[in-house]
């Protein structure tokens, strides 16, 4: 009973918000209707797993600018009119919108998805690149607010860390960014994608702390190497 009132819930909003996402710009009420009860017809057994999260961890990977960002958002829309409660479609919609940059539309994508699935570190960890993404790469309060909720949940995934990190680093703040960047490394194999920019990470934050960088001392920006606000995946 629980799911079922998830997937209505989420079907409503989708309905209401994402409209114009899901099935284009059309005018009237037929469009509106069909793409809610497409939404409420699937089996009962997608109700089931509506409000699970993606296993943990999971990131898409980076989605080109057109046509590669239209399909994959065609994609993700035929995915979420199947299931809403599909994380990872969100995930590559909301990519997709990005990619495109359409930011703000993809930020309003995935706060739909979190007001029905508050739990998924994965949509928490999205929101906040969304968000760092239509700010210009800087972490605004709201993007480390969605990092920091996503650490939460999720201890161990690995994004949370690096972008509170480079949060950190962004706001002069080099000795904060070193311990969450060795919790990350001790938390992460060898030759995982993002530990080669980790370590440069490290190296930097040591040599700010080492030049007095801190909230009492000198601030005059990340270095160059370190502003790439993109977890590697």
């Amino acid at each position: 009973m629980i799911a079922l009132t998830l997937v209505l819930i989420v079907a409503v909003v989708l309905a209401l918000v994402l409209r114009p996402l899901l099935i284009g710009p059309r005018s009237g009420h037929p469009g509106w209707a069909i793409a809610v009860l497409a939404i409420l017809g699937v089996g009962a057994g997608l109700y089931v797993g509506a409000g699970s999260p993606a296993a943990g961890g999971f990131r898409p990977q980076p989605i080109p600018p057109a046509p590669n960002a239209a399909k994959a958002f065609n994609e993700a829309r035929t995915d979420l009119l199947k299931d809403p409660g599909d994380v990872p479609a969100w995930l590559r919609m909301s990519m997709s919108l990005s990619s495109s940059g359409e930011t703000q539309k993809a930020a309003e994508a995935l706060s739909v998805a979190l007001s029905a699935m508050p739990d998924s570190p994965d949509l928490w960890v999205g929101y906040g690149e969304t968000l760092t993404a239509h700010s210009g790469g800087v972490i605004t309060p709201a993007a480390r607010m969605a990092f920091d909720r996503a650490n939460q949940l999720a201890p161990h995934h690995p994004a949370p860390k690096f972008y509170l990190a480079l949060s950190w680093l962004q706001s002069g703040n080099p000795k904060e960014a070193l311990a969450a960047l060795e919790d990350l490394a001790r938390d992460s194999r060898p030759d995982a994608p993002w530990m080669p920019r980790v370590e440069r990470m490290m190296r930097g934050a040591r040599t700010m702390i080492a030049a007095g960088v801190g909230p009492d001392g000198t601030f005059n920006g990340v270095p160059q190497d370190m502003q790439d606000p993109v977890m590697p995946r």
